[in-house]
This record gives structure tokens, C-alpha cells and sequence, in this order.
């Protein structure tokens, strides 16, 4: 049985036509289909890449098919009540089927916003609510978190019990959705108004 490099050197002695000559078995034989469909498949998308300067751009991206959503936190300056847009463009969302999300968090006059993805929350958060259709519906309550710790310090919120009101808001219909408070004009809606304007 041969090494990796013996077999890429064989191949290269021999050429195409007569590369079963080079393996000693069966196992050889595939590792050699193995490494010359690997070199194809490279030499593919090489050349792909070089006639497309957009290739890696898309596939990074995959605009087609991502759900752009605003993801930060009131904290940030720009992202409050009225979300400043152009300090926040939108980002793609992680998952293909993914909901945008506000968690609205309530402590008497004070108020968190979060904008975020629901993929990107679902790891830590355990109060998402079991309906996740579009609308705002309260946070569900997890009766077994922290149920097995003695915690003598009041400031670590470990039942997530701090804020009086937590409201959770899930839309997935249009990009950006989790912005505005109020009415979201889609951008089919203006272009419709505006070539109706032009026919009158």
C-alpha cells in the first residue's frame, strides 16, 4: 500500500488514462478518485471565482433566501424607542427560516429594548413564548430555572424574575420588521403609490 505522496507521484508518472495501474487495492484506487475529484472540484471553483467577482460575496451573504433584522440593544445609542436607522443597517440573519425579534423589558418606568434574531437568542433565553407567529405576546415563565440553586445574592437575576413585564414581538414578513414601533411601510407599497401617482 502506498502513502499519499507515492500515489500523487504515481499519478503524475502515468497520467489519466492509466491511474488504476498505480493502486495496489481497492482502497488505493478510491483514495485516487478521491484526490482527483477533490482537484477538479478546486479547479471549478477557482475558476468560478475568478470570472465572478461577486462569488464570495453571495455566498457569504446568501441574500436570496436570509432575513435581514436589526440586532442591538437600547443601550446602544441610536437603537431606543426611535430606532435611528442609519446607525443600524440590518444584518442577515444566521438561519434560513429565522424570525426577527423585539424583547420589550419593562421595570417600572424604565425600558430595555432588544432587537435581535430568534436564532440567536434561542441559546440562553429561556422564556420565549410558545407561539412565535407574527405579533407581540407576554414571555412564558420557566418554572424550573434556577430551581436547584441556594443563591444568597439578590442581584444575580437567576429566575429571571427582575423585569415586571416582558413582551416578546416576532415578525418574519418583511425585512427589517423589528424596527418600528408603529406602521411599517414595505417598500412594494411605495412603489405601487408612486406609479399610481404617476398615471393620474
Amino acid at each position: 500500500m502506498f502513502n499519499a505522496e507515492q500515489l500523487v507521484r504515481r499519478i503524475r508518472q502515468y497520467g489519466a488514462i492509466n491511474h488504476v495501474q498505480c493502486a495496489t487495492s481497492r482502497r488505493d484506487l478510491e483514495y485516487i478518485k478521491a484526490v482527483r475529484l477533490f482537484s477538479r472540484v478546486t479547479r471549478f471553483k477557482g475558476t468560478i471565482r475568478k470570472r465572478l467577482p461577486w462569488t464570495n460575496f453571495r455566498d457569504q451573504y446568501s441574500a436570496g433566501n436570509a432575513l435581514y433584522c436589526y440586532r442591538c440593544n437600547s443601550n446602544s445609542p441610536g437603537c431606543g424607542t426611535p430606532l435611528n436607522w442609519l446607525w443600524y443597517w440590518g444584518e442577515t440573519c444566521p438561519e434560513y427560516d429565522d424570525k426577527c425579534v423585539k424583547i420589550i423589558e419593562r421595570k417600572g418606568a424604565d425600558t430595555i429594548l432588544t432587537r435581535e434574531c430568534l436564532s440567536s437568542v434561542r441559546g440562553f433565553r429561556t422564556d420565549i413564548p410558545a407561539d412565535k407567529y407574527e405579533g407581540c405576546r407576554p414571555a412564558a415563565k420557566d418554572v424550573r430555572l434556577g430551581h436547584y440553586v441556594n443563591n444568597s445574592i439578590t442581584q444575580l437575576d437567576i429566575h429571571r424574575d427582575y423585569y415586571d413585564e416582558v413582551t416578546w414581538c416576532f415578525c418574519y414578513f418583511d425585512h427589517r420588521c423589528n424596527g418600528a414601533a408603529g406602521l411599517t411601510i414595505s417598500v412594494s407599497l411605495l412603489a405601487l403609490i408612486y406609479f399610481a401617482r404617476g398615471l393620474i
